[in-house]
C-alpha cells in the first residue's frame, strides 16, 4: 500500500466514533457467520451460524439490538436497523 493510500485509510479511520459498532457478515447459501467488534477491534461478539430465513434474521437484529445498547451506540444502531428494514 502506498503512503498515499495509508494515509486516506488512516483518515477514514479516525472519522469513526468510539461508539461505532463494526459488523462483519460473511454470506453463506444455507446460513451466515457473523462477528461484531468495537473501533480499536475488540470482539464484543461472533455468531457462527444464522440461517437465512426470517428466524435467522431476527435473531441478528436482537444481537445488533442488545450490543448497541450494551456499547452505548443505541441511537446509531436503530438508525442502521430502520435502514435495513
Amino acid at each position: 500500500m502506498s503512503e498515499r493510500d495509508y494515509s486516506k485509510q488512516v483518515a477514514k479511520r479516525q472519522r469513526i466514533r468510539s461508539t461505532t459498532l463494526v459488523v462483519g457478515v460473511d454470506v453463506g447459501k444455507a446460513y451466515n457467520a457473523v462477528g461484531f467488534m468495537n473501533k480499536e477491534g475488540k470482539v464484543l461478539g461472533s455468531c457462527a451460524k444464522l440461517y437465512n430465513s426470517r428466524e435467522g434474521f431476527e435473531q441478528f437484529m436482537k444481537m445488533v439490538e442488545d450490543l448497541g445498547k450494551a456499547t452505548g451506540s443505541g441511537r446509531n444502531i436503530q438508525q442502521t436497523l430502520s435502514f435495513l428494514l
